[in-house]
């Protein structure tokens, strides 16, 4: 593996993915770990490198604010790379750029909210526990009409509990203590001629822990693919998971 410096600063420490989440039917995925680096450091993709922002960014869907910022997340499907995120963090937020690639952009159909990851385009953005702070969390982040929209889903929440059931083929009912949009999360989404771009900011209270808890937490990036009229998934991609295809978007 490469490990040249893509940004003045040192290389960080590579990190080893690991399993994180042991119910593959709740969590739907497997984590690595991410690592925060100091101002402007930055590793290759694949080490999973946070890159700490000197001011707050600016969330507008404009890619130019994160030149400066080399190291990226490669989502690789079977036509080679699906979408590339970096990501960035300040004490109160964790910040995501994500370009995905898709010839059919921001197509999301879902009636149902709770139902997103069901309808059609997401980001996925993944979280385990960090020195037993957080819970097993997915945000997904969408566009639906004309409205951008960020749901979390938490299969156990200790929490305000806003409980789903989730109805499968596979496994039957599945049962989250906790589904609902979260307002506090920004996302702005820009559609371009080869895709679409995502960029988001997470307040760290929402995923429960912060750079004071650690320097790094078990993570994972999912891109959900719909058809052309946005009615039904086709594909999904992850970072670091091995899963394939509609059905690990549940």
């Amino acid at each position: 593996m490469n490990s040249d410096i893509l940004a003045s600063g040192k290389v960080t420490d590579k990190l080893n993915a690991r399993e994180t989440m042991s119910d593959k039917r709740t969590c739907g995925v497997f984590c690595a770990l991410l690592m925060l680096a100091g101002g402007w450091q930055a590793v290759i993709a694949e080490d999973g490198a946070v890159v700490k922002a000197p001011t707050p960014i600016t969330v507008d869907g404009d890619a130019g604010e994160w030149e400066s910022i080399k190291a990226y997340l490669s989502l690789i499907s079977g036509e080679g790379e699906a979408a590339r995120c970096k990501l960035a963090y300040d004490d109160t937020n964790l910040y995501a750029l994500v370009q995905v690639q898709d010839n059919s952009p921001l197509k999301n159909n879902s009636q149902i909210i709770q139902e997103l990851l069901k309808g059609g385009d997401a980001v996925g953005f993944c979280f385990g526990q960090a020195n037993g702070k957080g819970a097993a969390q997915r945000l997904l982040v969408s566009m639906v009409g004309s409205n951008s929209v960020a749901l979390m889903m938490r299969p156990g929440w200790g929490g305000d509990r806003k409980p789903y059931t989730y109805h499968t083929a596979a496994v039957g009912d599945v049962n989250f203590d906790f589904v609902a949009v979260l307002p506090e999360v920004q996302v702005v989404f820009k559609i371009r001629e080869d895709g679409y771009t995502a960029e988001v900011k997470i307040p760290w209270s929402v995923i429960g822990f912060g750079p004071s808890d650690g320097l790094s937490f078990p993570f994972d990036l999912q891109v959900i693919f719909s058809n052309p009229a946005g009615t039904i998934n086709v594909a999904t991609c992850w970072w670091n998971s091995s899963g394939q295809g509609p059905m690990m978007t549940m």
